[in-house]
C-alpha cells in the first residue's frame, strides 16, 4: 500500500515510514527524520503516528512494543498542518504489510488530509477542490484507490459536485473512492481489520465481555425509538450522497465490531454505534442518541511513551549499544589519489547478510562533479562495491549514510564518509572545430550547432545534459555520432544580432574506454 499525504497546492506527496531496530530497551517509540522537514510536518508525524499507534495498542497486542520510525522528508518543499491523518494510515498500512494486523481491505493506494484533534476528530480542512486534483492525477488503473477527508467537509464535496459538472466522472473514471471519516476510530473500518488474534490479558477480559454486552442489550432496545428521529442535516447529506465513490464509515463499509472483533472496550462499542449502519439507497437517514462515553478501565497495559529523537543530536555510543556496524576496510583507502576510471570502490562491512538498507539510494558523491555509476553488494563476503566517475585531479567524498545498508540481525551501518582524490590524466578527447566557429558573425537563426572532436565511435557521457546555452536560447536536441566523431545541438530561440556562448562541461561525451572530454567553450553572434 502506497499513502499520500494531500496539499493545498495540488500536491500528493508518498509518505516513506521506516522501521528499525529499536535503539534503546524502554518501552518507547522513537521517531526520527531524514532530510529537511518542516516543524509542522514533524508535528503532524508525530501527532499522526501516536494517535495510530494508541488507538491499536487497546485492540491488540501483536503489534511491537517498541517502534523506532524514520521518516524521510517529502522529495518536494511541501508544508502544510493537514497530515495528521495520512500519517496515522501510514502506520496502519504498514503493520499491515508486516502481518502483524490481519485486514479485510487492503487499498492500492491511500490519499488523505486531516487534523487530528486531541480528542481523536478528525477536524475540517481547506483546499478540498485541490486536494481531490492531486489524488486524481496519481491514481493507479486498478479500483483500488481511496481517498480520506473529513467528514465535516461533506457538504463542501457536495457544493464542489454542484459546481462541477464533471467531477463526478472524474472520480469515478479515476477509480477513486472517497471515504469520510469522523474519528480516527474510522479507520478500524477503513481497513476492516480482523482482531481474532488479539491478546487479551485476563483482568481486563471478563470487563470487556460484561460491558459491552450490557451495552448492546440497551442500545437494542432504544434503537426502534432511535430510528424515529431523523436529524436534517445528516439526511441531506446522505442523500446528496448519489455517487457510488462518495462514501461515509456509517452507511457502507462494513460494521467491524459485529464482523472482526470478539473483542472490544465499551468506548469503542459506544463509538462506533453512535449511528446505525444505512445503506446509500436509505431514503431517510436516522440517528442514535449516544449515552454518555464510558473510559475503559482495568487495563494493566503501560502505553509507550514518544519521544522525537534528532540523529544529528543523539550521544556518541558504540556500535554494540546502537545496533550498529561499521566498515572494516576499504580498497582504495581511506585519503588515496585513485585512477578515477581504472577503479571499483570496494567497502568490507564487520556483520554477515549485507542487504540493502532504506537509505541505500541516499549513497552520494559530492564534489569533484562526482557521479555513482552502479553499486553492488556482495552478501556472501559482505562487501559493497561502488563503480564512480568524478573530474579529473578533483577532491571527493564519497557519502555512505546510517541504514543505507543491513546486516544481521537487524543491524544498520554506521555513518560513513570517505575522500579521495581523482588523479590527473593528460588524456582527454579534446575539440578540432565547432559550426560555426568560435567568434562568428552573422550566424543564420535556424543554425543547428556541431562539434567535432578527435575520436571516433562516441558515447554520450555523464554530464551530457549539462551543456548549456546563454542569451536565452534552449537545446531541444543533443545527438552523439557513435559511428564518427561529432556532437550535434538543435537550438530554438534565437534572436537577431544576439551573442550566445556554448558551453560544454567535462565528461559530457566519452569514448567508451573512460576518457572523456575537457571542458570546452565557444561564442558566436546570430545576423540580423
Amino acid at each position: 500500500m502506497n499513502v499520500y499525504a494531500l496539499f493545498d497546492n495540488k500536491e500528493a506527496e508518498k509518505i516513506n515510514l521506516k522501521f528499525l531496530q529499536p535503539y534503546s530497551k524502554s518501552e518507547r517509540v522513537e521517531i526520527s527524520y531524514l532530510g529537511s522537514v518542516s516543524d509542522n510536518i514533524r508535528e503532524s508525524c508525530d501527532k499522526g503516528i501516536k494517535e495510530a499507534y494508541f488507538l491499536l495498542a487497546d485492540y491488540t497486542d501483536m503489534i511491537p512494543s517498541q517502534l523506532s520510525i524514520w521518516f524521510r522528508g517529502f522529495e518536494k518543499d511541501v508544508t502544510g498542518s493537514s497530515t495528521d491523518l495520512a500519517f496515522a494510515a501510514s502506520l496502519f498500512s504498514y503493520l499491515i504489510e508486516q502481518n502483524q494486523l490481519v485486514t479485510y481491505n487492503k487499498p492500492k493506494s491511500i490519499f488523505s488530509t486531516g487534523v487530528i484533534s486531541k480528542s481523536g476528530k478528525i477536524e475540517k480542512i481547506s483546499g478540498l477542490d485541490k486536494k481531490i486534483s492531486a489524488a486524481i492525477k496519481l491514481c493507479s488503473e486498478t479500483q483500488d484507490n481511496i481517498m480520506l477527508i473529513p467528514s465535516d467537509n461533506l457538504s463542501d464535496l457536495k457544493q464542489l459536485r454542484d459546481e462541477d459538472s464533471v467531477l463526478d466522472e472524474e472520480i469515478e473514471n479515476s477509480n477513486l473512492k472517497i471515504v469520510a471519516l469522523s474519528t480516527i476510530n474510522d479507520l478500524f473500518n477503513v481497513f476492516e481489520l480482523n482482531f481474532s488474534q488479539k491478546k487479551v490479558k485476563s483482568k481486563t477480559f471478563l470487563f470487556s465481555i460484561i460491558a459491552a454486552l450490557i451495552i448492546i442489550s440497551v442500545i437494542s432496545i432504544g434503537i426502534k425509538t432511535a430510528l424515529n428521529f431523523t436529524d436534517s442535516s445528516n439526511e441531506k447529506v446522505l442523500a446528496d450522497n448519489k455517487n457510488s465513490n462518495i462514501i461515509t464509515p456509517q452507511n457502507t463499509l462494513s460494521c467491524f465490531i459485529t464482523e472482526h472483533i470478539p473483542t472490544i472496550t465499551p468506548t469503542t462499542l459506544i463509538n462506533n454505534l453512535k449511528q446505525p449502519s444505512i445503506s446509500a439507497s436509505t431514503p431517510t437517514s436516522a440517528k442514535l442518541e449516544a449515552p454518555k462515553e464510558i473510559e475503559p478501565s482495568g487495563s494493566n497495559t503501560t502505553a509507550p511513551t514518544f519521544i522525537t529523537v534528532d540523529p544529528s543530536k543523539m550521544p556518541l555510543n558504540t556500535p554494540e549499544k546502537l545496533n550498529i556496524f561499521s566498515i572494516s576496510s576499504s580498497l582504495p583507502k581511506n585519503g588515496d589519489i585513485v585512477d578515477i576510471h581504472k577503479t571499483d570502490f570496494l567497502f568490507y562491512f564487520n556483520t554477515k547478510n549485507l542487504q540493502p538498507g532504506f537509505n541505500f539510494e541516499n549513497i552520494e558523491i559530492r564534489g569533484g562533479n562526482g557521479k555513482i555509476l552502479s553499486k553492488q553488494i556482495d552478501s556472501t563476503k559482505n562487501i559493497l562495491s561502488v563503480n564512480l566517475w568524478a573530474k579529473y585531479g578533483a577532491v571527493f567524498t564519497l557519502i555512505i549514510p546510517e541504514g543505507a545498508l543491513t546486516g544481521s540481525n537487524g543491524m544498520i551501518n554506521k555513518a560513513t564518509n570517505y575522500t579521495f582524490t581523482a588523479k590527473n590524466s593528460s588524456e582527454f578527447i579534446s575539440v578540432t572545430s565547432t559550426i560555426p566557429s568560435s567568434g562568428q558573425a552573422n550566424v543564420p537563426l535556424n543554425s543547428q550547432i556541431h562539434i567535432v572532436f578527435n575520436e571516433l565511435g562516441l558515447e554520450p557521457g555523464f554530464y551530457l545534459n549539462n551543456i548549456t546555452i546563454t542569451g536565452g536560447a534552449k537545446i531541444t536536441q543533443k545527438k552523439v555520432d557513435r559511428s564518427g566523431s561529432s556532437l550535434t545541438l538543435s537550438v530554438e530561440g534565437l534572436l537577431p544580432l544576439t551573442k550566445y556562448t556554448i558551453r560544454i562541461p567535462e565528461g559530457a561525451i566519452e569514448n567508451g574506454v573512460g576518457i572523456v572530454n575537457s571542458m570546452y567553450s565557444f561564442s558566436f553572434q546570430t545576423g540580423s
